[in-house]
């Protein structure tokens, strides 16, 4: 009983950091957006510091799945390609529907 109690326990862990790993990067991202947009104190080089850590964020709750480390590995590489991309384009929209400042 105890081993299908453990399953079920890491199971649901990884579905919080899986969950975290999209949902912090985008709330992280939108935060910066919103506040920076709206005080109009924002610059090329903030924009790619709040990116980069959007993308640290999810990548440490990627890291911290219960997985072997060469898939964490693996996947950390292909989160942070995906996410990157994912990111851009929500931090466009977000900009455009936001402040109507669009491309």
């Amino acid at each position: 009983m105890l081993g299908g109690t453990l399953a079920v326990t890491i199971a649901r862990r990884s579905v919080l950091w899986i969950a975290a790993s999209v949902l912090l990067p985008v709330l992280s991202q939108s935060t910066y957006l919103a506040v920076s947009r709206r005080d109009l104190h924002f610059t090329a080089a903030g924009d790619y510091a709040a990116f980069a850590l959007a993308i640290m964020l999810g990548l440490v709750c990627v890291a911290l799945l219960p997985l072997r480390w060469y898939w964490r590995l693996a996947v950390g590489v292909v989160y942070v390609c995906v996410m990157g991309v994912v990111l851009t384009f929500y931090s466009l929209g977000f900009v455009c529907a936001a402040f109507g400042d669009c491309l």
